[in-house]
């Protein structure tokens, strides 16, 4: 089956799964034909000193409400992405603390 988008999604830094693929597809020639659109996405590489994982992951773009808007940005469908973040909850009160 072939798909327009392919969005890999970590808990790591950049360095992880998502450049692993990456070069797997790259290796392959997945990528030669330029029609599939690859966007990781990874905690950003910084400490974060405290936070719950919710928190975190609120912080990070990587809740399921952020996939699904990377997704459908990457899809050229940009005002919906920006009603599915402005609908959706945010994780509980307050920013985890970054160093």
């Amino acid at each position: 089956a072939e798909h327009d988008v392919l969005i890999t999604v970590e808990e790591g830094a950049m360095g992880g799964f998502g450049e692993h693929v990456l070069h797997f597809l790259a290796m392959g020639g997945l990528l030669d034909k330029g029609s599939l659109k690859v966007r990781p996405m990874v905690i950003p590489d910084q400490f974060v000193e405290a936070g719950g994982q919710n928190q975190q992951y609120e912080y990070a773009g990587l809740q399921a409400k952020h996939i699904a808007a990377t997704v459908l940005r990457t899809l050229q469908r940009d005002g919906q992405a920006l009603e599915l973040l402005a609908s959706a909850p945010t994780a509980a009160a307050g920013a985890p603390t970054v160093a």
